[in-house]
């Protein structure tokens, strides 16, 4: 998960990690009012205080699209290849139909002849 997130924020015009912690975690304030402290929560995410999405969320967002849309298709384009590479008949079994096709044309077409000398009796 890091390496993506580390993999965008080099596309940033400084290109260095610095403050990259204080940029990954997203802080909340808590009231106590029972002591009246505030108290301030750090979490893994990139929205701002007033809960709206930056702007490098939103570019972040577009790459886990972006990437996820593209492995899925690529692995639904290699399946479908290896599947019509392996195929699904095994040799034994094409074999025994191109045999039983043979037979049932043979036996169709001596048929026909005794028919065919049937009638011209």
């Amino acid at each position: 998960k890091q390496w993506y997130q580390r993999r965008v924020r080099e596309q940033n015009p400084n290109k260095t990690f610095d403050g990259y912690i204080n940029f990954m975690l997203a802080t909340h304030t808590f009231n106590d009012t029972t002591t009246g402290q505030n108290t301030t929560c750090r979490y893994w995410s990139y929205i701002n205080p007033a809960n709206e999405n930056s702007d490098f969320w939103m570019q972040l967002m577009l790459a886990r699209m972006i990437f996820i849309f593209s492995f899925q298709n690529i692995s639904w384009a290699m399946a479908r290849i290896i599947e019509l590479m392996v195929g699904n008949t095994p040799a034994y079994v094409r074999q025994r139909m191109v045999l039983e096709e043979t037979l049932a044309q043979e036996w169709l077409s001596d048929e026909d002849e005794e028919n065919a000398t049937n009638n011209q009796n």
